[in-house]
């Protein structure tokens, strides 16, 4: 059988190619002495291709010589787990690893020496998070991030160069050092769609609260309408009906919709080879399944996959081939109330 396995695609198959090209193009110009980090969102629904295109991105990248380039899956996360630390430790290990290769190749002619000092601060910000600290921080129209423990102060070292306890928050304890820096950091975001909107939340929030950053871009891949909902209960939970349609305008500052698939890439990436039998008629039976299942790509793979298993069985059937009973299981109207 042939089967279309839901990987991303290293190479465009959807044509978005002009979309992805620029957007590495608006990376590559966001100022590395910014006073903030910038944060791109990709828009799209579930199964319209933000994987890959996340993945493009970061690899059309690779070529950059000041740009270091982290990923970070949150819904691989459990549930119980506090997001946030999770998040900065990870960073934490991607950063330290892409530091030590940079500090054994220096064919880009850059000294790592200032990179290093920041990820030395981060990794004690990181201990300070999974440790347990008490900082409670906030931003006007937004829910409060807060952490039990001991105090930030007591959990990072006095900062001897300005001879004082760090108060003032963890972006304003890494601010100096990352703004040293000759690098700019793009972390990559990608199925925050897959987490609960709880979640999903405070990991947006935290990247506004604690990692606006000089230097920093995030680009994320998330269903809009997913998150907007999600705000909207939230706020609608708590009591309050005044909720801004401009949530996340607060935090995504260039949100970056994703087009439909161009319709004949569609056509010659996930359904024709799988109609060859058809002759001429192949475009005709292409084009009315795209009609009724439409052009997302995930959608349009699943239903490749059914056609194709149930082929198959029809086959063996037809042949006496002995074949495990694929059975239907009729639940009773009582069972129905039940349920």
């Amino acid at each position: 059988m042939k089967i279309l396995h839901d990987d991303y695609s290293e190479d465009d198959k959807l044509g978005h190619d002009l979309v992805r090209d620029a957007t590495v193009t608006l990376i590559c110009s966001v100022e590395r002495k910014a006073k903030s980090s910038f944060t791109i969102g990709i828009y799209g629904e579930w199964g319209s291709g933000k994987t890959s295109m996340l993945r493009q991105i970061r690899s059309s990248l690779k070529s950059e010589q000041d740009i270091i380039t982290l990923w970070f899956n949150p819904w691989r996360y459990s549930e119980g787990e506090d997001i946030v630390p999770a998040l900065f430790e990870h960073l934490s290990n991607e950063l330290e690893e892409k530091t030590e290769i940079l500090s054994t190749n220096k064919s880009n002619g850059k000294e790592p020496k200032k990179l290093t000092e920041f990820v030395e601060k981060f990794k004690k910000v990181t201990v300070a998070l999974v440790s347990g600290v008490n900082a409670k921080i906030s931003i006007p129209g937004m829910a409060s991030l807060s952490y039990d423990g001991k105090q930030f102060a007591n959990m990072l070292e006095t900062d001897q160069a300005n001879n004082k306890k760090i108060y003032y928050g963890i972006a304003d304890y890494l601010e100096e050092s990352v703004a040293n820096m000759d690098y700019r950091i793009v972390v990559f975001i990608d199925d925050m769609d897959r987490c609960s909107p709880k979640r999903s939340i405070e990991l947006l929030e935290a990247l506004k609260v604690l990692l606006d950053l000089p230097g920093f871009v995030f680009v994320i891949g998330v269903d809009f309408e997913l998150i907007e909902q999600a705000v909207r209960n939230k706020f609608s939970a708590a009591g309050r009906n005044d909720f801004e349609g401009n949530y996340l305008d607060k935090i995504i500052q260039f949100p970056i919709h994703i087009p439909s698939p161009n319709k004949e890439k569609i056509k010659t990436q996930f359904i024709s080879g799988f109609l060859e039998s058809l002759g001429n008629n192949r475009d005709l039976y292409s084009d009315i399944i795209i009609n009724v299942i439409g052009l997302n790509p995930r959608s349009i793979k699943r239903f490749m996959n059914v056609v194709e298993f149930t082929l198959e069985l029809s086959k063996r059937r037809a042949t006496g081939t002995q074949t495990p009973q694929l059975e239907l299981i009729r639940v009773s109207s009582e069972s129905q109330q039940t349920l």
